[in-house]
């Protein structure tokens, strides 16, 4: 509303194929709100949204914050059983769900007890005419901060549905975070081209539109972020490092295709931990300066940036002249900003000192009220009032947080204690090696041992030897190949190597 009375002709969201001002958005969203009144929904109902990146999006985000009509955002591609119990779950009155994914929901909600009323979205769908014959009167009800607002889902490590129920402060929180990571200026663009359905998306969005810059959004491929970068003069935007390979393929494809010459500031986004070379590769692909650039670490549950390495940072570690330590910090996460706190602890919660690995809880004004309808795990993972995330770090002498991987893939051998993923990172950064994924099995001394199963570049070649030896001066000396075994060539040469330590399951490269 505060956008559409200071810049009403200014472009709000920007998609494929449409756009709309804030004045236009604020109106569709007074219109959406009506509707959804007019379908008997009322303030504290819940109503699910599946659909791929379009400008309908912010319309939605907007109609249920102003109405108190509770959003729930659903992955469009899971399978109809993990959608069933997300709506069992859930229980929507209303569902808004893209033409092309009306069968899946259908599938999906046969069975069920609750039967949601479905609104299409697309050239065959109800959503335009119900939009166009609603009221353009804003929504009244008596709302607070702590409200729910919306619930997102996360399977996590589990693979069990857990809708996190966030507030209205959760997101009050995250914006202000955003924009203060972001410094953006209104003659920006922001392009969100990863799925907003995820929290990572939905807060550079709110972040965005808490500046009032335009939001570019679409269905992602490497070929349309690329695209609309060009087409929309796009000035910022976030990168995963999964994202990023994607991205990075896609242009070595077409190398004089894409003119980005408009992009001059870019994040490196998500809990995917990003080393020293992944990021200096990243930022020389697009030119960036470390300048402008930073790298955060959060998850969902606390909504917000959790933590942020500050562009001075990322500059100082880019230096020709840099120290390793300097280097070093480049692969830490920062430090926690905003009103967030962070520890690492034991098993019993108590504070380790630096250097000591354990696991990463968090307490923030955006942490998530908790699970719906889980208290059992509510009572696990809030105690205490603190977020445990099931992440495990570790904090250096200077407070930087280095993310060391996931309390489910702790590898134990003699007391011992050792993350596969870490192990991943190591042997994913030899350039011989396209991907690494690491399992436990039997070991009559070590009780299991953990195998890595490495496929190499086309063309590569590394010996069991070659690699231990790249390894040595990287993982301590428990953590050595001990045993290998090729165990096979396909289309790219596979080295299965043995590391003598325990793991509980798979990990795949790259984590997360």
């Amino acid at each position: 509303s505060v956008n559409a009375r200071l810049y009403p002709d200014r472009n709000a969201v920007l998609d494929d194929t449409h756009s709309l001002t804030w004045s236009q958005l604020d109106a569709r969203a007074n219109r959406l709100a009506q509707a959804m009144y007019g379908a008997g929904a009322r303030p504290g109902d819940r109503a699910a949204w599946l659909c791929e990146n379009r400008c309908e999006f912010a319309e939605f985000l907007f109609a249920t914050a102003r109405s108190g009509i509770v959003g729930v955002f659903l992955n469009y591609r899971l399978m109809p059983e993990k959608l069933r119990a997300m709506f069992q779950n859930s229980r929507p009155v209303l569902v808004y769900v893209q033409d092309k994914y009306v069968s899946l929901v259908e599938e999906a909600l046969t069975g069920l007890d609750c039967r949601p009323q479905l609104v299409t979205l697309g050239d065959q769908g109800d959503y335009r005419t119900l939009l166009e014959t609603a009221p353009d009167r804003a929504p009244e009800p008596t709302l607070t901060e702590d409200d729910i607002y919306l619930i997102l889902y996360s399977t996590g490590t589990t693979g069990t549905p857990k809708g996190m129920e966030l507030s209205h402060r959760n997101w009050l929180a995250c914006a202000r975070v955003r924009l203060w990571v972001t410094r953006l200026a209104r003659h920006e663009v922001y392009l969100v081209a990863t799925p907003l359905f995820t929290s990572g998306s939905l807060g550079h969005l709110f972040g965005a539109a808490y500046a009032a810059v335009p939001v570019v959004t679409c269905a992602f491929s490497g070929e349309k972020f690329l695209e609309m970068i060009e087409r929309h003069r796009v000035t910022t935007t976030f990168l995963s490092l999964a994202v990023y390979h994607i991205v990075r393929d896609t242009l070595r494809a077409n190398p004089d295709r894409y003119d980005l010459s408009s992009l001059v500031n870019l994040a490196v986004a998500g809990g995917q931990p990003c080393m020293y070379a992944q990021v200096k590769e990243m930022l020389e692909t697009f030119g960036i300066s470390p300048l402008r650039s930073s790298k955060t670490y959060s998850m969902s549950e606390i909504t917000t940036v959790g933590t942020w390495l500050l562009p001075e940072d990322l500059a100082a570690g880019l230096r020709d002249e840099a120290t390793d330590a300097e280097k070093e910090r480049l692969n830490s996460v920062g430090k926690a900003i905003g009103s967030t706190r962070v520890r690492v602890v034991d098993a019993e919660d108590r504070d380790l000192p630096p250097g000591k690995v354990g696991e990463i809880i968090f307490q923030s004004e955006g942490l998530m009220r908790g699970y719906l309808n889980r208290p059992d795990l509510n009572t696990t993972v809030m105690r205490g009032g603190w977020y445990h995330s099931g992440d495990i770090g570790r904090f250096d002498e200077d407070g930087y947080l280095f993310l060391v991987g996931r309390q489910d893939f702790l590898i134990k051998s003699g007391g011992f204690f050792v993350s596969a993923e870490e192990v991943e990172k190591i042997i994913s950064a030899h350039p011989a090696v396209a991907e690494v994924g690491v399992l436990g099995v039997p070991h009559a001394q070590w009780g299991e041992t953990v195998k890595a199963v490495v496929c190499l570049k086309p063309g590569a070649e590394l010996s069991v030897e070659d690699l231990r030896q790249y390894c040595r001066g990287q993982l301590s000396g428990f953590q050595l190949p001990k045993l290998g075994e090729r165990v096979g060539r396909r289309s790219r040469e596979i080295d299965e190597i043995s590391f003598p330590f325990h793991v509980q399951k798979w990990s795949c490269s790259p984590p997360r």
